[in-house]
């Protein structure tokens, strides 16, 4: 009932945007302060996903700009809900976590403070980590917070099939929207007719959602087509995204999926649907041209020839050596090493510049290239040195193990995956140092970290995971099977009650 409500009133919102986008943002402000007053803190935590997450058209305001920095709505709720996170009781892993963290920032900031670094530059270099960081502490609380989960749960779904919505419609020339696009084939200079694609606020948010699904089914929990609500609208945005990276981060989730179930069963399920995943591509592929004369057909297959020449011919190493991003980035990577091995040990501090200006002022090649880097750990090094990489490994690889090789959760194993997916993304594209994926990948972090503080928690989230799916289970030996799975943890669940009764909760 309170979804429904929430989600007729942000399309009433975003209707309301197109016509009168400064009341709009005070009418966004005055909810924030509503939940406030009526003390329902916990729900700035779906309202920031929501926003984070949501592709808009052009025309609804996204953000705002205010004391010369220009800030996205999401930013301020979560703080809000930062607030929030930080007055509840912390478990001790959140606490580590986030001081490992902390203290790879306070590198950054003392080698900045060391240099006299512009205090503008080092803002910039370290406003969206501590972003993430922020997240790490809200998703923490927010799993450990009862129906929380299942409600930010059920506002990623009504999110991703908004921003597919949109995105959609954009592809059809309906609308333009916020975010990056730009045509899809890699060495074109013109769009006649040709594919365009969508870098959007949800493009990350849809990998991540896809991954977790991905690894359920690896794990033999729930399959792509009880996940269908999920799955879908995330398909569709990462395939008009055209993004070679997305690959990576799925390759990744799936192999750590596969060895966190530790089964040939997993082994043979994933190869078999990675083979028929590949069969269907491949069919569509080649089936695409034919289909140009239907009602619909001319555009499908301008996308599917886009998806080809972007994504599947983009990874042949001819293409890379063609491809004008692939070439500077390998500039980028040069640049980086040699200032990396002038201080390798604690980095240069942020606001560092490693690379000098090009073109005029104005444009992010002058003015946010020379402290910006597509490759996120060759940044951190250079920023921080090894002392600062090994703080965030350590804070992040860490409970990527423990997700995958002790965690008998389900959910946890499936976000320790997709969080190992995004770090490797992370290698190409600096999800830390963009907005929002900043905070995704601090969501992500937490929300793993909230999962594995104990046993017994672990037990009762699984729980909730599966009520909440029961209901788009619809076939009658679906629900008796996952009928079946809850009173195996219910009885988990009493057992170790009973065993801690026994114990004096020892």
């Amino acid at each position: 009932m309170w979804i429904a409500i929430a989600v007729i009133s942000a399309l009433v919102t975003v209707a309301a945007a197109m016509f009168f986008a400064t009341y709009t943002v005070l009418f966004l402000i005055a909810v924030c302060g509503i939940l406030l007053l009526r003390r329902r803190y916990e729900l700035l935590v779906p309202l920031t996903l929501f926003l984070a997450a949501t592709t808009l058209p052009n025309g609804i305001p996204a953000g705002f700009a205010a004391g010369g920095y220009a800030f996205k709505l999401y930013e301020p709720v979560l703080v809000a809900a930062f607030i929030w996170a930080v007055t509840r009781p912390v478990a001790k892993p959140t606490t580590r976590v986030v001081a490992a963290l902390v203290a790879w920032l306070g590198v950054g900031l003392i080698g900045a403070l060391l240099v006299s670094a512009q205090l503008g530059k080092v803002i910039a270099d370290i406003r969206y980590p501590v972003e993430m960081v922020m997240a790490v502490a809200v998703a923490a609380a927010a799993v450990t917070t009862p129906d929380l989960s299942r409600m930010c749960a059920r506002t990623m779904k009504w999110s991703l099939w908004i921003s597919a919505a949109f995105i959609m419609l954009a592809s059809a020339g309906v609308l333009t929207l916020v975010g990056r696009s730009e045509i899809a084939t890699l060495f074109e200079t013109t769009s006649d007719g040709g594919a365009t694609r969508y870098l959007t606020a949800a493009t990350f948010f849809a990998l991540t959602t896809l991954c977790v699904c991905l690894a359920l089914a690896v794990s033999g929990t729930f399959s792509l087509a009880q996940t269908w609500m999920w799955t879908v609208p995330a398909l569709l945005i990462l395939f008009l995204a055209f993004s070679r990276n997305h690959i990576l981060g799925i390759a990744v989730t799936l192999l750590l999926a596969i060895l966190a179930a530790r089964s040939a069963g997993a082994v043979g399920r994933t190869t078999i649907r990675v083979a028929v995943g590949a069969l269907v591509i491949f069919g569509v592929l080649n089936v695409s041209p034919m289909l140009s004369g239907l009602p619909g057909g001319e555009w499908f297959a301008t996308q599917i020839d886009g998806y080809s020449s972007r994504v599947v011919d983009g990874l042949r190493s001819d293409a890379l050596a063609r491809d004008d991003s692939a070439r500077y980035r390998e500039r980028e990577i040069g640049n980086l090493e040699r200032a990396f091995y002038e201080d390798p040990v604690v980095g240069h501090g942020f606001g560092f510049a490693y690379q000098r200006p090009q073109g005029s002022q104005g444009t992010f090649w002058y003015d946010r290239a020379p402290y910006y880097s597509h490759n996120f750990y060759w940044w951190m090094m250079v920023k921080t040195g090894v002392v600062g990489l090994l703080l965030f490994l350590l804070a992040t690889l860490v409970p990527v193990v423990k997700g995958t090789v002790w965690s008998k959760n389900p959910v946890a194993v499936a976000l320790a995956a997709s969080l190992g997916g995004l770090l490797a993304i992370c290698w190409v594209a600096p999800l830390p140092l963009d907005s929002p994926t900043s905070a995704l990948v601090g969501s992500a972090l937490g929300a793993l970290v909230g999962l594995l503080i104990s046993r017994q928690r672990d037990r009762v989230t699984t729980v909730e995971f599966v009520d909440q799916y029961q209901g788009h289970v619809t076939s009658a030996g679906r629900e008796r099977r996952w009928s079946d799975r809850r009173h195996v943890c219910d009885e988990e669940l009493k057992h170790a009650s009973l065993h801690g009764n026994a114990t004096g909760g020892k």
